[in-house]
């Protein structure tokens, strides 16, 4: 009856190029039977630095609508990243759509609209158009669509399962298990969240949000959060809806444009001030922003921090780019998405780049790992040297000869590591650079 914009369907096809492909060993498709008894598949690569004497990592990927967990490795090249921090990615399919209703509903009125892969995530959609000429009256609204996708799916318990059967096969390190999900895959991370935030040592979320029908019921512990999502966004809206127009055919060849809102979720200010408050964060937050020359791009990275836990809920509010636009720095962006995920990683982990040699040797802390100038560390009286280390592996500045200060002032603000030399035995450590 009625065509929904192109913008709606362009929901279907999010591709978000991460980084480019790279030529690395293939993940493994592996069979699995959920829960439900629905037969499932998730995609598993294991790092070439994996050795089952030292804990690793553990990244779980969702997908976008339509997708598949292939896309992380033959489009965003998530083999790089799971190399270079000895993490092991799993990406899980998410299963067709399985209600029948919704199927009718979906195909009477949006045929355009694949229905091959969505995930159980509370995301309710809904297309209401107004002022609509029925049987000689005017109707003041009517939906048109009212669709809450794959709903009698436990996506959350087969992705739990499948991280406990990792863990059972490979020595995972509990401290270092993050989930990431783009688009749809988005609302899936933040609904798994809710149920077993005590699995996770972080979650990320790209261009997605809350769907309206998420299950909340269980807030256990708190969980540091990333979330990117572009005001300009034109498929999952920033506000939580858009206005469109629409063609309702009211004769035989006879029709009128009429005014509809399309609903995908709840408005990203209400998604920040529910995990703010789970978190117990503060509700002021730290803002760094990113400017471009080279591009129209800018985004500001709003920190909501929380100085007990350091459970922060980290919001990147982009402009200029749309939904399925790939921020990165090569392209003259504000700000390189890769850059930021392995930032937060990072710092929310135990893991240290496999391009960093790290030993244990020394028991000190470092006072204050979040500073402007100066870093101070604790637990000896002197340092034989001190050597910064970039995110890349590159040394940048060192030092001899120090009591227990660190002269930070001349680094740009961000993540880096310190590699400490005392009594003869080195460790690293992490800090942040304001």
């Amino acid at each position: 009856m009625s065509k929904i914009m192109k913008k709606i369907i362009s929901f279907l096809c999010f591709i978000f190029v991460l980084c480019a492909a790279t030529k690395a060993a293939a993940p493994e498709l592996v069979d699995f039977k959920d829960l439900q008894g629905f037969d499932r598949q998730y995609y598993r690569y294991v790092p070439e630095s994996y050795n089952a004497a030292t804990p690793s990592g553990l990244i779980v990927c969702l997908h976008a609508f339509g997708r598949t967990g292939e896309d992380f490795f033959t489009q965003y090249g998530f083999q790089a990243l799971a190399d270079s921090m000895n993490i092991i990615v799993l990406a899980p399919n998410a299963l067709p759509e399985q209600d029948a209703a919704v199927i009718k509903t979906m195909t009477d009125n949006v045929p355009q609209f694949p229905l091959n892969a969505l995930w159980g995530c509370g995301l309710k959609m809904t297309v209401t158009v107004f002022d609509v000429p029925y049987n000689g009256t005017i109707l003041t609204s009517w939906d048109i669509v009212n669709a809450t996708f794959n709903a009698g799916v436990n996506d959350y318990a087969f992705i739990n399962s499948i991280i406990g059967a990792t863990k059972t096969s490979y020595n995972i390190s509990t401290d270092n298990v993050f989930i990431i999900g783009l688009s749809m895959g988005g609302y899936m991370a933040y609904q798994y969240s809710l149920f077993y935030s005590n699995t996770l040592a972080g979650m990320i979320s790209v261009n997605g949000t809350m769907g309206n029908l998420i299950q909340r019921k269980y807030f256990r512990e708190k969980l540091p959060v990333c979330d990117f999502h572009s005001v300009d966004d034109e498929v999952v809206p920033y506000a939580g809806s858009y206005d469109i127009k629409v063609h309702y055919k009211v004769a035989v060849g006879d029709t009128v444009i009429l005014k509809a809102t399309v609903a995908m979720g709840n408005p990203k200010k209400d998604v920040i001030s529910l995990w703010v408050g789970k978190n117990g964060d503060r509700t002021t937050p730290d803002s760094l922003v990113f400017d471009s020359i080279a591009n129209k791009t800018t985004a500001v990275k709003l920190t909501y921090p929380n100085l007990t836990t350091g459970d922060d809920y980290v919001h990147y509010k982009m402009t200029g780019g749309t939904h399925a636009y790939s921020y990165s720095t090569a392209n003259g962006d504000c700000l390189d998405l890769n850059t930021e995920f392995l930032n937060f990683i990072t710092k929310h982990s135990t893991l240290i780049p496999t391009g960093i040699k790290s030993t244990k040797n020394i028991d000190l802390q470092i006072f204050q790992n979040t500073a402007k100038d100066f870093i101070q560390i604790m637990g000896i009286r002197a340092i034989q040297s001190a050597t910064i280390i970039g995110m890349d592996g590159r040394e940048i500045i060192s030092f001899k000869g120090l009591a227990n200060t660190v002269d930070i002032s001349s680094l740009k603000p961000g993540l880096y590591f310190v590699k400490i030399l005392a009594d003869g035995k080195t460790t690293v450590k992490k800090f942040i650079k304001k």
